[in-house]
């Protein structure tokens, strides 16, 4: 995945391959804050976005994870959060992505990343996985999907690897 300035993403499909990370959904406008009236949409800010990563956020906190920051608007995104995974020292963004909105239900893309802080990995004081990491992993996502499902009333749930999402983009049959 890359170094981001402040902290390290680790590479789920290097690591444990097969783990998905993307979810991808459609959630009726219905459900969603609408643009106001004659004000032009500015991209990556459809304040859908803070609707339904809320809704996922007031999950993972019910659940026992603990919300560092967010849902907030984020850069290249509608919105961003990042929450620790219970037992490690490392945290998860998530990241939301909506697509243009054409007058039917607005596609969406949920992205998940484990992440670090750069110093403590350089220092060797952040251990990344253990064994039952994929399985606390499931948990998370399996949370996320259940909030997206019964709180937002998503629909065409698919989560993929990012390997599988980054095959639909080259084929040109990008989801959003």
């Amino acid at each position: 995945m890359g170094i981001l300035i402040g902290g390290a993403f680790l590479d789920l499909d290097r690591v444990f391959p097969g783990l998905p990370s993307i979810a991808h959904f459609e959630v009726g406008e219905q459900f969603c804050d609408l643009p106001s009236p004659g004000v032009k949409r500015v991209p990556f800010r459809d304040p859908a976005g803070m609707t339904i990563l809320s809704r996922v956020s007031t999950a993972l906190g019910r659940a026992g994870y603990e919300i560092r920051s967010g849902p907030r608007p984020g850069k290249g995104c509608d919105a961003a959060l990042t929450c620790r995974l219970r037992g490690w020292r490392f945290y998860i963004v998530i990241v939301l992505i909506i697509g243009e909105r054409g007058g039917g239900p607005l596609r969406c893309a949920l992205r998940m990343f484990p992440s670090r802080r750069l110093l403590g990995g350089v220092l060797g004081r952040v251990r990344w996985v253990g064994p039952d990491f994929p399985e606390q992993w499931d948990g998370l996502c399996r949370i996320a999907e259940k909030s997206l499902l019964e709180d937002v009333r998503a629909v065409s749930f698919l989560w993929m690897t990012r390997k599988e999402d980054t095959a639909l983009v080259a084929r040109n049959e990008t989801w959003l």
